[in-house]
């Protein structure tokens, strides 16, 4: 027992544990600095570089894959999903493949192969791993936003956007299994 007036003890200090960073904004700087990081490394490496200005970088992929880079206009996009889930190994791995690919196409004038030698090559010289394709759990990643329904059975009908688009529009007429009833729109919608 504490006694009044005084402060309870300081909890024991537990062993550092991993964690992620703390919201959104915190892993997407990550990715952005680390992403700065390699362009910055790319051009000590290979002093007369000339990398495109601007390079977007975004957070807009969905799906399967964790990044893409697109030469035309230069821009890196990573799937956000992924990166929130496994921010350390997104960044040692993906960041550098992406790089690699900005950077190579600067390097060489001639066309080569997407994950050929040269980009394996660059993402080893980057610190990256030469592979060209990732290893992380995409299944939950990819989020599908659904639309609900309802009718007289009291059950939630869950719309794909392109079933929804068709209802609203009335180009389609959607109508319950159970109860024949046209189903109406709630304004309930998510991701599933």
């Amino acid at each position: 027992m504490v006694p009044a007036g005084t402060a309870p003890p300081a909890p024991s200090a537990s062993p550092a544990l991993p964690t992620a960073p703390a919201d959104v904004r915190d892993w997407r700087e990550e990715a952005t600095r680390a992403t700065r990081e390699s362009l910055r490394l790319a051009q000590t490496i290979w002093p007369d570089l000339v990398l495109p200005s601007p390079i977007t970088i975004g957070f807009r992929l969905r799906g399967h894959a964790a990044g893409i880079a697109c030469v035309r206009p230069p821009s890196i996009q990573y799937n956000p999903a992924l990166l929130e889930r496994y921010t350390s190994r997104f960044v040692d791995t993906i960041v550098p493949h992406e790089v690699a690919h900005i950077v190579v196409d600067s390097l060489y004038t001639k066309r080569v192969k997407p994950h050929g030698s040269e980009w394996k090559e660059v993402v080893l010289r980057l610190g990256g791993e030469p592979r060209a394709t990732h290893e992380f759990e995409t299944k939950a990643a990819r989020r599908l936003r659904r639309y609900y329904y309802e009718c007289s059975c009291d059950e939630l009908h869950p719309f794909t956007g392109k079933s929804h688009r068709r209802a609203r529009n009335g180009s389609f007429r959607y109508s319950c299994r159970k109860c024949a009833e046209r189903l109406r729109f709630t304004g309930i919608e998510g991701y599933e």
